[in-house]
């Protein structure tokens, strides 16, 4: 990243460089529950991050990638004190329990309301993005998506969109 920034643990002033990886298509899978008619009552959230150890194994292995690359010649001159998770990484070891003390999600989340074809029983959503069992109501965000995108949500988000405003004109004709 062309920046740096501070976070809960640190506080480093100045200048710096970060370098920042991020889980791509995790296997750990969590879930949302409706708890109550009541659109006052929030839904509860089960995240089960790193519960599919393959996830942290993942991450571990881009850990020691980016603690690899940041020691290249190129970088020299610019590393200075490393900040986090700094020098109390010092064996494999110290990995993991860095990662899950740490660990937190991208702001591209998605994929709660899969849609797909209705033989399917994890579909929640029609391909012409209604709610299965329910009329006149259709869902058209991120939360569709069967498989998310390995990159930034926004361009597909735009596609369903259209394709939803297209849908929904075609329906009122």
């Amino acid at each position: 990243m062309p920046l740096a920034f501070g976070d809960l643990y640190t506080d480093f002033g100045g200048h710096g460089f970060q370098i920042w990886g991020d889980l791509v298509a995790p296997k750990s899978r969590g879930s949302v529950k409706i708890c109550d008619t009541d659109i006052k009552v929030n839904p509860k959230f089960r995240f089960n991050f790193l519960r599919d150890n393959d996830d942290l194994l993942a991450l571990r292995s881009g850990y020691e990638m980016l603690k690899d690359l940041s020691h290249q010649k190129a970088f020299a001159e610019f590393m200075g004190k490393e900040i986090n998770p700094g020098p109390r990484i010092t064996s494999t070891d110290d990995i993991e329990p860095w990662i899950r003390e740490t660990f937190s999600v991208s702001h591209h989340l998605a994929g709660t309301c899969r849609m797909g074809p209705t033989s399917d029983p994890l579909t929640v959503v029609t391909p012409e993005l209604k709610v299965s069992g329910l009329e006149r109501l259709r869902i058209v965000d991120a939360s569709i998506m069967p498989i998310v995108t390995r990159g930034n949500t926004h361009a597909p988000v735009i596609m369903i969109a259209e394709k939803a405003a297209d849908m929904i004109r075609h329906d009122q004709r």
